[in-house]
């Protein structure tokens, strides 16, 4: 997209914010453009406008997610990443449900990862846990952060797809001993 204007802006934004209420209820494969063009109040053209398609706004949904988790990140700043993370996977886990399954859903996967190593490293920074000592003494900091938040993702994927049966409070258990225990 070219430089916009704030009305284009807050209309590229507006498209993005009800496709992703609209996840709380339907797959995005079984969206179509014509039900988020209805739910917006929008023409098809304003849509297209901005969107080569509904997979070109995945893109930009994968960012729009990755955002609202770094928001929720400092309004929680207490809080780990981990268990950041994976509060705002349980909060939302019908959205991130409806998006993972996808065919291109790799987009998604690909932003909460890089996100949660980024923020990963600029605790490490400043943490004295034990994961963030790790961090600071391996010799490929960026390598062991991307590692983690791969893996963390990829369960909490499977998570939201109930293929595991517990609960939160001992899927955050659990990923504290594992990350903790490397």
């Amino acid at each position: 997209m070219n430089a916009q204007s704030p009305v284009q802006k807050r209309t590229v934004q507006h498209i993005i914010q009800v496709t992703y209420e609209l996840l709380n209820t339907h797959y995005f494969d079984m969206l179509t453009v014509q039900q988020i063009c209805a739910e917006a109040e929008i023409n098809r053209s304003t849509f297209y406008r901005y969107f080569e398609d509904k997979y070109d706004l995945l893109y930009h949904l994968a960012q729009f997610i990755g955002q609202e988790f770094e928001k929720r990140k400092l309004r929680h700043n207490d809080e780990t990443s981990l268990n950041s993370f994976a509060g705002y996977f349980e909060e939302n886990k019908a959205i991130f449900k409806h998006v993972l399954s996808s065919e291109r859903s790799v987009e998604v996967l690909n932003e909460l990862k890089r996100i949660h190593s980024k923020i990963l490293r600029e605790e490490a920074r400043t943490d004295d846990d034990v994961l963030a000592q790790k961090i600071r003494e391996s010799s490929q900091p960026e390598m062991f952060c991307d590692f983690i938040s791969s893996g963390l993702i990829e369960i909490l994927r499977n998570w939201t797809e109930n293929k595991y049966e517990e609960d939160t409070k001992t899927l955050f258990k659990f990923l504290n001993e594992i990350l903790h225990t490397l």
